[in-house]
C-alpha cells in the first residue's frame, strides 16, 4: 500500500468510526467476533464495515405485504401479491401459513378448526387458481 492509500484508509476508518458505526449499532456480541474486530487493536475491519454499506436499499413500495391474523407476510413479487389477493381468505391464509410461516397442516387445520384433509384440499385448489391467474395474467407455464 502507498501512503496516499494508507492515509485514505486511515480517514475512511475514522469517517466510518464517527458516522458511520453509531448510526448501525453495531452490538457487542458482532464486534466481540475475531473477524470483525482485530484482537490486537482492538479496531474493527474495515472490510467489515464496508460489507454494512454495501447492503441494499429496500424500499416500502417495492414490497408487498399480506397479512394473515396478525403475522405479516412479505412478498417482492406483485403478481404473486395480486394472485393471493384473488383467493379465497380459506385458501390464501393455508398458502401463507404454509410457505411464510412454516406451519405443518395439523397445525393449520386447528387455527382454521377444519380436518387437515381439507387444508390438503384448500392448498390444492390454491396452486391451481394461481397457476391460472398466472396464465391469465402473462407468465403462463414455460413451454
Amino acid at each position: 500500500m502507498t501512503y496516499k492509500q494508507i492515509e485514505a484508509s486511515r480517514e475512511l476508518r475514522l469517517w466510518i468510526g464517527q458516522v458511520i458505526v453509531p448510526a448501525v449499532s453495531v452490538t457487542a456480541v458482532v464486534l466481540a467476533n475475531p473477524d470483525v474486530r482485530n484482537a490486537a487493536t482492538g479496531e474493527v475491519s474495515v472490510e467489515y464495515l464496508i460489507g454494512l454499506l454495501s447492503s441494499e436499499d429496500v424500499y416500502a413500495s417495492e414490497q408487498f405485504v399480506l397479512d394473515v391474523d396478525g403475522l405479516p407476510c412479505v412478498l417482492e413479487n406483485e403478481l404473486l401479491y395480486n394472485a393471493l389477493l384473488s383467493l379465497p381468505d380459506s385458501e390464501r391464509k393455508v398458502i401463507l401459513y404454509d410457505f411464510w410461516h412454516d406451519w405443518k397442516d395439523k397445525e393449520i387445520s386447528k387455527k382454521l378448526e377444519v380436518t387437515v384433509r381439507t387444508v390438503y384440499n384448500l392448498r390444492q385448489r390454491a396452486f391451481k387458481k394461481i397457476r391460472t391467474y398466472y396464465e391469465l395474467h402473462g407468465q403462463g407455464r414455460d413451454p
